[in-house]
Formats: C-alpha cells, sequence, structure tokens
C-alpha cells in the first residue's frame, strides 16, 4: 500500500510517490499502469527535427514533458526536457535502410526493477539494423520512445534526402482528459472502460468514445450519421373536448440506426393548423414508447380562431432497440376543427453527439 502524498511528519518513499503520481495520469491497462509517453500539447508532434550537419549527422530534440516507467506497481517518473538537445545519428548504411529509435529515460541506480549503473535523465537513440525492411529496435526497460529516424543508404544529413523523422511518441494526458492516438489501432490498444474517450490524431482529431465491445461512437458533427424522415399531417376534421387524435401516421424507426449497441436520440418536431374558437384550446405532444413530452399549448385568447402549434424535443434511448413516435391533438374543452396542415420531422443521431 503506498502511503499518500502531505501527511504530516510522514517520510514517503520514491516507489510511493511514483505510485501516488501515477494517479493524476490516463489509464493504461491496469488500475495502476499509468500511461507512459509524452504529455500532450502543442509541439507533441515536432519534438525530433532534423539539422543540417553533415560529418556526423544529428538531430534536434526540442522541450517538452515526459513520462516513463518500469513497470505498473513501480509508479512513473516524470521529467521535463527545459532546451533542447542534439543527438548524434550513425552514419548511413552502405545500402538497404535502418530505423533508429529516439528515446528519454530516467536512470535510478536505486531501482529494484533494471538498476542502473547511475541516476539521471537520459536522451539517447538506439541505432537499428539496416535491412531491405528495416525493424525498430528495442529501446531500454524504462525508456519512453520520443521518435524514429529512418535513415537510407547514402544520407548525409537528417534534413536532406534519406532521412524520415516521425514523432511517433505515445501521447499521454491527466487521467480523465481525452486519450490523444495515433491511429485506430492504438485506440483500439486500450483497455476501455464507461467514460473513455479519446482523439483521433489519424482522423482530423476527431473526438470518439467507447460505447460498447468493439464499439464505438463520435462526437464530431461532420461524422454523426443523422437517420431522418419527414411526414405531412393526415388528420382532419372535428375533435371534441379532452379528445385526441394522431396528427399523422405513427412512425416506426428500426433497430440499431446507428449501429448494433449503439445508444441514440430522436428529435422530434412538429407543427399543426388547427381552428380554435375563443376561450377554447388545445396541446401537441410527441410520444416515444411509454414517454411522452408536451411541443406545444395554446389557448385563444382572441377573434382569430385559426392557430398552429408547434414545437419540438428530444428523446434519449439507453439502448439502440426499434421506437415507435406518435404526435398528438389533444382539444382541452370544447370542440375545435383540424385543418389537415402541418408536419412531422423526426431525426435520429447517436446519444451522445453534441
Amino acid at each position: 500500500m503506498a502511503d499518500a502524498l502531505g501527511t504530516a511528519g510522514l517520510v514517503v518513499s520514491a516507489v510511493d510517490h511514483r505510485l501516488d503520481q501515477a494517479a493524476l495520469l490516463a489509464v493504461q491497462g491496469s488500475a495502476l499502469a499509468a500511461r507512459t509517453g509524452v504529455m500532450w500539447g502543442p509541439d507533441s508532434n515536432s519534438i525530433v527535427t532534423g539539422t543540417s550537419a553533415t560529418g556526423t549527422m544529428t538531430v534536434n530534440v526540442g522541450q517538452h514533458h515526459w513520462v516513463t516507467s518500469r513497470a505498473a506497481g513501480d509508479g512513473v517518473y516524470m521529467g521535463t526536457k527545459e532546451t533542447s538537445t542534439t543527438l548524434n545519428i550513425a552514419a548511413a548504411p552502405g545500402s538497404n535502410s535502418r530505423i533508429d529509435v529516439v528515446y528519454s529515460k530516467q536512470n535510478d541506480a536505486g531501482s529494484s526493477i533494471s538498476p542502473d549503473g547511475s541516476t539521471g535523465e537520459v536522451y539517447a537513440v538506439v541505432t537499428g539494423t539496416a535491412a531491405a525492411v528495416p525493424a525498430k529496435p528495442a529501446i531500454p526497460v524504462g525508456a519512453t520512445e520520443i521518435g524514429t529516424v529512418t535513415v537510407a543508404a547514402g544520407a548525409t544529413n537528417t534534413l536532406g534526402a534519406g532521412v524520415t523523422i516521425a514523432n511517433t511518441g505515445q501521447l499521454t494526458v491527466a487521467r480523465g482528459a481525452p486519450i490523444p492516438v495515433r491511429t485506430q489501432g492504438a485506440r483500439d490498444a486500450l483497455t476501455p472502460y464507461t467514460g473513455l474517450h479519446v482523439i483521433r490524431l489519424d482522423n482530423g482529431g476527431k473526438l470518439e468514445y467507447w460505447v460498447s465491445g468493439t464499439t464505438w461512437a463520435s462526437y464530431d458533427k461532420t461524422q454523426i450519421p443523422v437517420r431522418g424522415r419527414r411526414v405531412a399531417a393526415t388528420a382532419g376534421g372535428t375533435l371534441a373536448g379532452g379528445a385526441s387524435v394522431n396528427i399523422a401516421a405513427a412512425q416506426t424507426l428500426p433497430a440499431a440506426p446507428h449501429g448494433a449497441g449503439v445508444p441514440y436520440r430522436i428529435r422530434v418536431n412538429a407543427s399543426y393548423q388547427c381552428q380554435i374558437p375563443s376561450g377554447l384550446g388545445a396541446v401537441l405532444t410527441a410520444t416515444v414508447g411509454s414517454t411522452t413530452y408536451e411541443l406545444d399549448r395554446q389557448t385563444n385568447g382572441g377573434s382569430s380562431n385559426t392557430m398552429t402549434l408547434g414545437g419540438e424535443d428530444v428523446f434519449y434511448i439507453s439502448t439502440d432497440t426499434a421506437q415507435t413516435v406518435t404526435v398528438s391533438l389533444t382539444a382541452l374543452a370544447g370542440q375545435i376543427t383540424g385543418n389537415t396542415v402541418g408536419k412531422v420531422e423526426i431525426e435520429t443521431a447517436p446519444n451522445s453527439a453534441l
């Protein structure tokens, strides 16, 4: 059990301190496994950059905050690159190409997991092996990848042809914040839980949330699949006081309109024109399943009998089940007459769409 920070008279061990710090970061896997990587921010995708240096090729590592860990039960090391650093890149291979990995790491001579020979922050490069299809080399235990440098035969500097730099470091954030991911595969590698949100950097920064199983939905309005229909009012004739009539045929919406397991919302917009004598009134309501909302209520307090009732409301469906929508007119007291002028509009979208 890790002692709490800020307890008077208590000296907290380094491991307990790291475990307590992990509670501030996004989760990656188990409850104690904080998500390591580069803290997301304005320059997260441009930390590693090329230089024009020749002879010995170099890359520049810019300012950033990083998080590393040796194991979930060991907590996290959190560090800051306050000034830029230049790292050497090995000479280009004679043939084919290779992938080098730029990483950061907190060396810890007192660690019980792969202790180091010294203590201090490290920024370094692991040189890969040249091949027709090169593979990324492994980095040390407790290190976090910042970026990769792919070096082809004949390259002379990291700004020139034959060198490709990619800021590939995993991105991390405070616990509870949407987690930025570079690919769908990175999203799918997360251990999902209710309330998990991600930002898909490979898809224009779209915000997605986990629904269930392998199902995700998007908050982005440009990606919200909307299903809709519009029907004209068909009801007409007289309506006695206290009586009700559906202004149009009931509309049945199919199950799972936005995918299996995706809860959705139903927006109902309706209007209806009728003749309401002075002193009388009417109510327009919408019903979805067993839920009824009042869209409009009017009483004729003037000389004109022609009145139009109209309004809209949203019904939130917590499952993906089929639903039936009806819109009804009710005479409050005394006889009114419908004019068969009106409409019912129905739209659906994923339940959490903003």
